[in-house]
C-alpha cells in the first residue's frame, strides 16, 4: 500500500472520531438527545459566496456542503473530491468549523485554489446568523461564506 493511501485513510478516520465523540453522551431514554445545533439548521446548502480576508473569492466549482445537526458532522464536495469534518453553530452566535479530512482527486488549479480558500475560511469561523436564503458565516479577519439551501 503507498503512504498516501494509508494517510488518506488515517485522516478519515481522524474525521470519523471528531464527528462521534461530540454526540456520545448518556441520556435518559425519553428523548432521541440532544442536537450539536437546532435541526432545522441541518441538511444540504450550496456555497453561494466565499470572501477570504475580506476579499472576493469567484466560485467557479460548485460546492456542496451538508451539516449533520444532530451530530455535528461535516461533509464537504468540491471539484477536488470530499471533505469530512465537524461544526457547531451556537444559538449565542457563536461557531466553529474544523476539516479533518477526506478523499481526493485530481482537479484544476482553480478548484484547487478554491476549495484551499474555502478550508482556509472555514478554520477561522467563529459566528454564524441565518439569512433569507440559508446561513452566513463570518470570521474576525473578514472572511465570509454564504451557505444557500
Amino acid at each position: 500500500m503507498s503512504s498516501s493511501w494509508i494517510e488518506r485513510w488515517r485522516l478519515v478516520a481522524v474525521a470519523a472520531v471528531a464527528v462521534i465523540a461530540p454526540a456520545c453522551g448518556q441520556g435518559d431514554g425519553s428523548s432521541p438527545g440532544p442536537s450539536i445545533t437546532d435541526p432545522e439548521l441541518g441538511g444540504g446548502y450550496r456555497l453561494s459566496a466565499l470572501e477570504v480576508g475580506g476579499a472576493a473569492v469567484t466560485i467557479n466549482d460548485p460546492v456542496e456542503v451538508d451539516l449533520d445537526a444532530e451530530f455535528g458532522g461535516l461533509r464537504i464536495e468540491t471539484a477536488c473530491g470530499v471533505l469530512l469534518g465537524a461544526f457547531t453553530l451556537r444559538p449565542d452566535g457563536g461557531a466553529g468549523f474544523t476539516v479533518a479530512g477526506g478523499s481526493t482527486q485530481l482537479c484544476p488549479a482553480g478548484a484547487a485554489d478554491q476549495q484551499e480558500a474555502l478550508i482556509e475560511a472555514l478554520g477561522r469561523i467563529d459566528g454564524w446568523m441565518t439569512s433569507t436564503s440559508g446561513i452566513d458565516l463570518a470570521s474576525p479577519v473578514g472572511d465570509r461564506l454564504s451557505l444557500s439551501r
